[in-house]
């Protein structure tokens, strides 16, 4: 897939009217046997957010169920060595995310986390954008909540 294409699609799928596909696409890339190249796309693609200042995450797994699923995930992370784990439910998803305070610490650390098993699809997200309002809900999950 070109560059162009690639813009093009992330920029369509960032709009606020394309929430749900933004979700559909971010599942359908976890499912990905081999995302290596198309995870890179969306980080590079994602470049115009690198001037906003604050929190960035990587988004390491989605599952849609809670427990065992995402607690798992997080309870595998932290036997890897991973910390400042969070949980956020987005759109019926459950996002295991790594937090970082800045840009560069996440992306410095993303090919770290993609080299572990099973994350191979791990990708950027300006937490500011990408979950604007949170709310906790109570069950150690932070919810991605419309404004």
């Amino acid at each position: 897939m070109s560059t162009k294409v690639c813009r093009f699609v992330v920029t369509i799928l960032n709009s606020p009217l394309c929430e749900t596909g933004i979700e559909k696409l971010e599942g359908a890339f976890l499912n990905i046997p081999d995302t290596g190249k198309f995870a890179s796309v969306i980080q590079n693609a994602a470049q115009q957010d690198v001037t906003d200042s604050g929190a960035w995450g990587i988004v390491i797994s989605g599952d849609k169920k809670l427990d065992p699923d995402a607690n798992d995930e997080v309870t595998k992370s932290k036997n890897a060595g991973l910390s400042n784990l969070k949980i956020y439910e987005r759109e019926n998803w459950f996002r295991t995310v790594v937090e970082f305070s800045s840009f560069s610490e996440a992306q410095a650390a993303l090919p770290r986390l993609r080299a572990l098993p099973n994350h191979a699809s791990a990708y950027l997200v300006n937490l500011t954008k990408w979950c604007p309002m949170r709310k906790d809900s109570g069950n150690g999950t932070l919810q991605c909540v419309a404004s």
